[in-house]
């Protein structure tokens, strides 16, 4: 659905989980420049502005049974 590639999905799920860019750069071993850019393209793709859209994005989702922001697109299987 948000055709998320597989290091936007490893941001993803870090930010889901309320981790920091600086966390997310350590323990990706990424610069934190490369992780804003994963950042803005996740917002992008996701149709949000900022991380509270993003988390207010997946609760929504959650409660529809729409647990797919993070799931692989049909190539990635």
């Amino acid at each position: 659905r948000y055709a998320l590639s597989p290091r936007e999905r490893e941001v993803f799920m870090m930010l889901a989980q309320g981790r920091s860019r600086a966390h997310i750069s350590n323990a990706l071993v990424l610069s934190e420049g490369t992780v804003k850019t994963h950042i803005s393209h996740i917002y992008a793709k996701l149709g949000v502005s900022n991380k509270q859209e993003m988390l207010d994005l997946l609760l929504a989702n959650e409660e529809n049974g729409e647990d797919r922001a993070a799931q692989p697109k049909d190539g990635d299987r």
